[in-house]
């Protein structure tokens, strides 16, 4: 009898310790959801990011349109305007980069300034602001933010030729087509978007 009772004191106090601790599957178990949590939390914030990024950058390419505006307010027409007399100019805004002959995005793509195209004759009464490398997830939103202030826009996939009736996607005077607009944006990785005003 006294055997029988020191065997059951052993099981409960097997029992007991097994109870305290985890099991390696447990824990293994804690591991996995942990790890699915950090790659659903980067997820969103990688997101975020580049929402945040589009956003700045689009941001970025309005205050560059105001400021050359205002650089030439006192002007008769854009006659001298180009990226590098723009880059010293000091309206670059600070969300891009510029030295003294170029400006980039934040995506790291050329932004570059010229006389509007197809308007060789003077005065020169508009100009072009390219936005090159813009990712197809910001694609969209930077283009209906600029469609506010523009008097054309262009959509051009990277590696693409542009020509006005495939890749126009706001004309003077008209709506901006949003279904050509997602079907470009969404062509290719990157995308470059020509402002006319």
């Amino acid at each position: 009898m006294n055997m029988q009772k020191m065997n059951t004191l052993t099981a409960r106090q097997g029992r007991g310790i097994r109870q305290a601790g985890i099991t390696l599957i447990e824990a293994l178990l804690v591991l996995a959801i942990a790890a699915a949590l950090a790659v659903a939390g980067y997820q969103v914030y990688k997101s975020g990011s580049e929402d945040v990024k589009a956003q700045a950058n689009a941001s970025g390419a309005v205050e560059l349109v105001i400021g050359i505006q205002r650089l030439f307010s006192q002007s008769a027409d854009y006659t001298g305007i180009t990226t590098a007399a723009i880059a010293t100019s000091g309206v670059v805004p600070k969300s891009f980069k510029n030295t003294a002959t170029t400006i980039t995005n934040g995506w790291g793509g050329a932004v570059t300034v010229a006389p509007g195209t197809g308007y060789a004759a003077t005065p020169v009464t508009n100009f072009a602001t390219t936005i090159a490398g813009v990712p197809a997830a910001a694609c969209v939103a930077l283009v209906t933010v600029l469609a506010n202030s523009a008097t054309e826009l262009s959509v051009l996939p990277t590696g693409g030729t542009l020509t006005a009736a495939t890749h126009k996607v706001l004309a003077t005077g008209g709506a901006l087509d949003a279904v050509k607009l997602g079907g470009l944006c969404g062509t290719a990785a990157t995308a470059s978007v020509i402002v006319m005003l």
